[in-house]
C-alpha cells in the first residue's frame, strides 16, 4: 500500500524531530511544500522553522520576521521509510 500525502507528512515530521531534536523543540514548524516524485517513488516534503541559532530577542528579526531555515525530507512512498534529509536552498 502506498502512502498518501497525509501519511507521508506524518512520517516525515517524525523523522525531522528525531534526527534534529533542536528543531523538534520549536513550536513553529511549518509544512511549506509537498511533492511526489513518480519516477523515483518518493515524497519530498519541505518544512521551515525558526533558526535555532538566532537569539530570541530582536537579533533574529528581519524585515519579514524571524529568520527561518528549511529542510526537505524524502520518504519512500511504498513503506514510509526515510530516504534523505537535505537543506533547502532557495
Amino acid at each position: 500500500m502506498s502512502l498518501d500525502a497525509k501519511d507521508a507528512n506524518y512520517k516525515a515530521i517524525r523523522y525531522l524531530m528525531e534526527i534534529m531534536p533542536r528543531v523538534g523543540d520549536s513550536k513553529d514548524i511549518r509544512l511549506e511544500e509537498v511533492e511526489f516524485d513518480k519516477e523515483n517513488n518518493f515524497w519530498a516534503l519541505t518544512y521551515s522553522y525558526p533558526d535555532p541559532d538566532e537569539p530570541t530577542y530582536f537579533a533574529g528579526l528581519t524585515p519579514f520576521g524571524v529568520r527561518r531555515q528549511a529542510k526537505v525530507i524524502r520518504v519512500n512512498a511504498d513503506d514510509g521509510s526515510f530516504v534523505a534529509l537535505k537543506q533547502f536552498v532557495a
